[in-house]
């Protein structure tokens, strides 16, 4: 089983979802609850378009080994997507309660209050994130947006021509930069 949870990862890092989600379900099929293939098949319906069922899977995993940091940050990004940023909020904190310090929780964490009109407190997570993980050209997008709308217009900039400078493909920092 070891080996099919590699070989799904694997396609799952190569984008290949369905194939992924194939070797999840069959994971599944052996082990109902094996926790990694319940968590990275809703990860894979999350990436496909389907909150709700991502939400039911992870929730899934985390009964079975609530002490997953990631699991939770997971869940809160479906939750977010559902339009649930305080659950998602929820998620994210209780993920930093297990890691401190995990910057994907951190800047999840400002998704979900910049969702909730929490500008001030989202950049501050963002920056945050940024300390723990420096280079990232989403959380410099992120923190662009704060910034914009806490009416730092030259902080905005600055941080859509930084996430620019690391990732020259970012649609969302260009559209942002043009208005």
């Amino acid at each position: 089983m070891t080996d099919d949870l590699t070989t799904a990862i694997q396609y799952h890092q190569q984008g290949r979802l369905d194939q992924a989600a194939r070797i999840y379900q069959s994971i599944l099929a052996r082990q109902a609850d094996h926790p990694d293939a319940l968590h990275l098949l809703g990860v894979a319906a999350f990436q496909q378009g389907h909150p709700e069922q991502a939400v039911e899977l992870i929730g899934r995993a985390i009964a079975v080994n609530p002490g997953v940091a990631a699991f939770h940050a997971n869940l809160a990004e479906a939750y977010r997507a559902l339009g649930q940023p305080e659950r998602a909020a929820g998620c994210c904190q209780l993920a930093l309660r297990l890691q401190p310090h995990y910057p994907e929780a951190v800047n999840n964490l400002g998704l979900a209050w910049l969702a909730q009109g929490k500008a001030e407190a989202a950049a501050e997570q963002f920056r945050t994130a940024l300390q723990l993980r420096p280079g990232v050209a989403m959380v410099h997008y992120n923190l662009g947006n704060a910034l914009r709308l806490l009416g730092d217009k030259a902080g905005a900039i600055a941080q859509f021509q930084r996430a620019l400078s690391i990732d020259t493909g970012l649609a969302e920092a260009h559209t942002n930069l043009g208005q």
